[in-house]
């Protein structure tokens, strides 16, 4: 089979926080038995984004062979086939869709079908969803630690994906999470929760992580406040104006989280913020 895929994606959908192997999982699922299932015809994906209902959905559709209406609720079901005519043709007929549905599932999300016999499939996998420019607005909810918080901390970055990822695996480890996307609201949403540590990124649009940590430095909140510098750059006059700016430390990118962890649980558990 030869396809093109056509895409639709909404400008807003830029991240999503989630598991990034089982959020390819579902997508190459559902891709695969679109083609699979399309021996002639169009393929699609299309990525929406709804604002009031704070939802992001991944649509797959085709215009292959689809199924008859009365079969679509056993779609998701474990070890089913819908037709062994079927599955004699195409090589097991939807075992990866209860796969998706149960990592859709896990996620928060759900999965809805449809389908015309030889007309085409659709489906759709909707998740909850916060755009990361509602997530770093200064007094916007912040990525709550699940069990006992290790501290509050600002995460500044101008580069989304990053910013998500990190964020995710720094909330898992017990971490409030308090985004940012540049230096200035950064500094802003410091001032409002003096957190326990602030990780910046160095190179940002506007206000760079420098200046914003040079500006906190002044202020007496901010005197012994850990503040951990993020950055692609690692000549030794980097690292010097790093330091000369008032960070406490670096970590180099690509951050990997463990090596984040390790700096900030050091830094928090030395500051004086808590030693008094």
């Amino acid at each position: 089979f030869k396809h093109t895929l056509e895409t639709k994606i909404d400008p807003a959908a830029i991240s999503l926080a989630g598991d990034e192997r089982r959020m390819k999982q579902i997508l190459v699922n559902l891709l695969s038995n679109a083609v699979k299932f399309t021996p002639s015809g169009r393929v699609g994906l299309e990525v929406n984004t709804n604002m009031k209902d704070k939802t992001i959905s991944f649509v797959v559709w085709d215009t292959g062979i689809g199924i008859a209406e009365n079969q679509i609720d056993r779609l998701f079901q474990p070890f089913v086939q819908l037709d062994s005519a079927l599955e004699r043709q195409y090589e097991g007929t939807g075992l990866g869709l209860a796969l998706v549905y149960n990592m859709a599932e896990v996620h928060g999300g759900c999965v809805t079908a449809e389908s015309k016999a030889e007309k085409g499939t659709r489906i759709t996998v909707t998740f909850p969803w916060r755009s990361l420019n509602d997530l770093a607005k200064p007094g916007s909810r912040p990525l709550r630690a699940k069990s006992v918080c290790q501290g509050v901390i600002v995460l500044a970055d101008d580069n989304e994906g990053e910013l998500a990822v990190l964020a995710k695996h720094l909330n898992r480890s017990g971490y409030e999470v308090h985004m940012a996307l540049d230096g200035s609201a950064a500094v802003e949403i410091a001032r409002q929760i003096e957190p326990d540590a602030i990780l910046m990124d160095i190179q940002m649009p506007g206000m760079d992580g420098l200046e914003a940590t040079h500006l906190l430095r002044g202020e007496l909140t901010f005197r012994d406040t850990p503040i951990i510098g993020l950055t692609a750059l690692n000549t030794k006059g980097d690292i010097r104006r790093i330091h000369e700016a008032g960070m406490s430390d670096c970590v180099l990118k690509p951050a990997r989280s463990h090596q984040v962890l390790s700096i900030l649980d050091f830094h928090i558990q030395n500051s004086s913020k808590k030693v008094a």
